[in-house]
């Protein structure tokens, strides 16, 4: 294991969670709630339940690209004054499609806008 990938979750276990869930859904979220803040044997349960190796799963967790949501984990009444605040031609209907979860924010704010992901996360992260 990673002791850089391991250090960049310490303290995070909520942060780590959700990156979880986003990455792999349901089929860990148990097994990850019972590691109970222990990183080699959430590790270790994502490797069981998913037949990956552990450097793959580390790389997957740490790919700075995928966790831009992460800066909004937990925050959706700021995430939805951002977006409100960026693009004011998006409804309340288009946020309430993406249910809080930021992947489906961007997704959605792709569709209405034509702008690519970079683009809308450099604009969201500001």
């Amino acid at each position: 294991m990673s002791a850089g990938s391991k250090a960049k979750w310490e303290g995070r276990w909520d942060q780590f969670r959700g990156r979880v869930r986003q990455l792999w859904g349901d089929m860990v979220d148990n097994d990850i709630q019972s590691a109970q803040g222990n990183y080699e044997q959430a590790i270790g349960k994502i490797k069981e339940r998913t037949g990956l190796e552990v450097e793959h799963i580390e790389r997957q967790l740490d790919d700075e690209k995928q966790t831009s949501g992460l800066k909004w984990e937990g925050r959706w009444d700021q995430l939805s004054g951002k977006v409100r605040e960026l693009w004011g031609n998006l409804t309340d209907d288009d946020l309430a499609r993406a249910k809080g979860n930021y992947e489906q924010t961007v997704g959605v704010i792709k569709e209405r806008t034509g702008l690519d992901r970079e683009e809308i996360e450099r604009r969201l992260n500001r």
